[in-house]
């Protein structure tokens, strides 16, 4: 948007919408591996339980914030798709490859 609008990031407001939690975000080595392989911070958003877990929307949200939106104007919805698969689409309790959620950008 940068680039092609001329969006200035630190005006930007963005909003992480539901997506699997830390806590339910249950992933092999082969998934931390690309993680850390990508470049994220893995002390900060993976933990070892009995196997590894990895926080998605922390994950997003230092991608915004790399991208230059300030912290303060990232919200998160804190809302899990695995814990309220009634409400969302989660692939680990239906068992599919993907679904959607809608996602939004509006310009003034």
């Amino acid at each position: 948007m940068t680039e092609l609008y001329g969006t200035n990031p630190k005006e930007l407001k963005a909003v992480v919408g539901p997506c699997i939690s830390l806590k339910n975000f249950e992933v092999g080595q082969e998934v931390y591996d690309a993680f850390s392989e990508a470049g994220f911070p893995m002390e900060r958003i993976a933990r070892m339980y009995e196997k590894w877990h990895i926080d998605l929307p922390l994950c997003n949200q230092l991608q915004l914030e790399e991208l230059g939106v300030p912290t303060a104007n990232i919200l998160q919805a804190a809302i899990c798709t695995y814990d309220n698969a009634s409400d969302f689409f989660s692939a680990r309790i239906l068992k599919e490859g993907f679904g959607t959620i809608y996602t939004g950008i509006a310009l003034r």
